[in-house]
């Protein structure tokens, strides 16, 4: 996972975010140079391994910082999420997702971290997609709901979101295995 994150003092122009499988699995984030100078390791949280990462989109702070926190999703049974300010190497935020298989995360872009009342971010996968925000010192999700459709044989079909990704009107996009495209304000 790579992006683009600048400051005032220009010391970090991109930077990129690896995970690893294991027992107790560590977060590297690395600037990508000749020599791969690595920022940050962060680790203590997930169990079992790191499937996705994400870093957020807010809108600049004070201090001119954007991408602050980097959203990390687990192998454990409940596919836990954590929220780091991968910067000062800190875990700020954590809580299971779902038992059903998470295949995507995404970083709503240009919203306020510090507004409890803002999606941050999305997991989606098998029969489920979660919009994330703050709530008090935690994060809480709550749950999209949509239609299944049905077969000609009256059997409910299984959604299973694999991607998604956010319009600059706060609009997300998801895609299906089935190739349907869903579309959430």
């Amino acid at each position: 996972l790579g992006e683009d994150v600048s400051n005032d003092d220009g010391k970090y122009n991109d930077v990129v975010a690896t995970g690893e499988v294991g027992k107790k699995p560590k977060i590297c984030v690395w600037q990508p140079n000749v020599n791969m100078d690595l920022l940050v390791s962060l680790r203590g949280f997930h169990q079992g391994g790191v499937t996705q990462l994400c870093f957020s989109r807010e809108k600049k702070d004070d201090d001119g910082r954007t991408n602050k926190y980097l959203i990390s999703l687990g192998l454990d049974e409940y596919h836990s999420v954590a929220v780091y300010d991968w910067k000062k190497n800190e875990l700020m935020y954590n809580a299971r997702t779902h038992k059903s298989t998470v295949l995507s995360l995404n970083a709503c872009p240009q919203v306020d971290w510090s507004n409890n009342h803002d999606v941050l971010f999305c997991t989606a996968g098998i029969q489920h997609l979660l919009f994330w925000k703050k709530k008090g010192r935690g994060i809480i999700y709550k749950r999209g709901t949509f239609g299944l459709s049905r077969s000609k044989s009256k059997k409910k079909s299984k959604i299973i979101i694999l991607c998604m990704d956010w319009f600059s009107d706060g609009t997300l996009l998801c895609g299906t295995s089935n190739g349907q495209l869903l579309m959430w304000s």
